[in-house]
């Protein structure tokens, strides 16, 4: 399994990010218990999916360095208040997202933080789970006013083809400054199937 520094190498090269900016929001995290702690270099902690996914909420989460931590908590914690792609009825929607694990993590009310796991998890397991339409993956995390989305499908939203899901988790929570108010800025932030692919053979390693 693989080092901090190189979940690091690998997000930063996915996303187009500069290595030493994730190094510090990972830093960030490790300070906080948000990512395993451990030695240094090669005799470091083994990262797991935990880890990248509590990294790339960090990284791609509406704010700044500082904040990450509270960002990751406030995410992760986020249960899932609708998913267009399942039935409205709440027994059938149930049904449905049953019988394996990445399912089960898209029931009503799951966290955004154990869908997130289990999508890290099928890729790294190579969709074992057989879902049939999970081409395409866009996660993307916005704020001020924070919610997250989780779309998989075979095509892009917008391209038509079956959706598996289309999931939003939101709670009250809202983006403020130090004085107190929300930023005068819509963020919303998105890594793909892209992203997830490259950490995922990193995580077989």
């Amino acid at each position: 399994m693989a080092t901090l520094s190189e979940l690091v190498k690998v997000i930063a090269a996915a996303q187009g990010l500069d290595e030493n900016q994730v190094l510090w929001i990972a830093r960030y995290l490790r300070e906080d218990g948000l990512i395993t702690k451990g030695g240094r270099g090669r005799g470091g902690a083994r990262m797991g999916v935990g880890d990248a996914a509590n990294l790339l909420i960090g990284v791609n989460a509406p704010g700044g360095a500082k904040q990450s931590a509270d960002l990751v908590r406030i995410f992760c914690d986020m249960p899932l208040w609708e998913d267009s792609a399942a039935p409205t009825d709440a027994d059938e929607w149930d049904y449905i997202r049953s019988g394996d694990s990445l399912s089960e993590a898209f029931r009503r009310g799951s966290k955004f933080s154990s869908a997130l796991r289990a999508v890290i998890s099928d890729r790294v397991e190579g969709s074992k789970s057989g879902t049939a339409s999970t081409e395409v993956v866009r996660i993307t995390l916005s704020g001020p006013d924070l919610f997250a989305r989780i779309y998989m499908g075979e095509n892009d939203p917008v391209g038509g083809g079956d959706v598996w899901t289309s999931s939003r988790f939101t709670s009250a929570s809202e983006l403020v400054e130090p004085d107190g108010e929300p930023p005068d800025q819509e963020v919303s932030k998105t890594f793909t199937h892209r992203t997830l692919n490259k950490i995922s053979v990193l995580l077989k390693n």
